[in-house]
């Protein structure tokens, strides 16, 4: 399992979560909900050709630190908003550099698939987030066309706030058996306004959670 950093909870003022990476040329991949926003512009090193919006950024270590994600809820008090907005954001931690080869993002959809075929041996990882879900549920599962067998990192969803939950669940397949492959999003209990983000990597090591591990609320 990668090293993961997470925090969440209500904020009009923004958010920052950070990890302790051990050395060069780690792997930090950061998420957050719809409801956040990346103050820095992904400066310092955070890069969102992923995705090109504010969901997924990425940055290669340079050296072991501290290396942090700032994010600002998008109704904040710059455009004359006061309440609290509920919030996720996650950093893992991998221990190289993959060749990140595709990414597909529909809205509200429980089934999903890449733009093209998936290569024999690489890694799936899958981001199922939302905000402002009136109802929640306890986390998902996920099937594809392969059988291909999938883990759940982890999930985690704030109380209620402002507009509602707000919610992510990361869960990875790795070594995969490719090809055109549909993947079927199961959730336990209800969820609404649901963000899947899957996204097809080169294999890369895990970095194991033990002493660096950290779970921020």
């Amino acid at each position: 399992m990668p090293l993961l950093s997470i925090s969440s909870g209500f904020t009009n003022t923004g958010t920052s979560v950070s990890i302790n990476a051990t050395a060069a040329g780690q792997w930090a991949l950061a998420f957050a909900t719809t409801f956040c926003n990346i103050t820095s512009a992904f400066t310092g090193g955070w890069n969102n050709s992923i995705s090109g919006q504010p969901d997924a950024a990425y940055l290669t270590t340079s050296g072991a630190g501290i290396y942090t994600y700032a994010s600002s809820n998008l109704g904040m008090g710059s455009i004359g908003w006061g309440i609290n907005w509920e919030y996720i954001c996650a950093i893992l931690l991998f221990k190289s550099v993959p060749t990140v080869v595709q990414t597909v993002s529909p809205g509200n959809h429980y089934t999903v698939t890449l733009g093209s075929s998936v290569t024999t041996g690489n890694t799936v990882l899958a981001c199922l987030y939302g905000g402002a879900s009136p109802i929640i549920g306890t986390g998902f599962a996920i099937t594809d066309t392969y059988g291909n067998t999938w883990k759940q990192i982890f999930y985690t969803n704030t109380g209620y706030g402002a507009e509602g939950y707000a919610y992510m669940g990361v869960y990875m397949s790795q070594n995969v058996t490719g090809g055109s492959t549909t993947y079927t999003i199961t959730p336990s209990g209800s969820f609404s306004n649901i963000q899947p983000r899957f996204i097809e990597m080169t294999p890369t090591g895990l970095i194991s959670p033990a002493a660096n591990y950290s779970y921020f609320m």
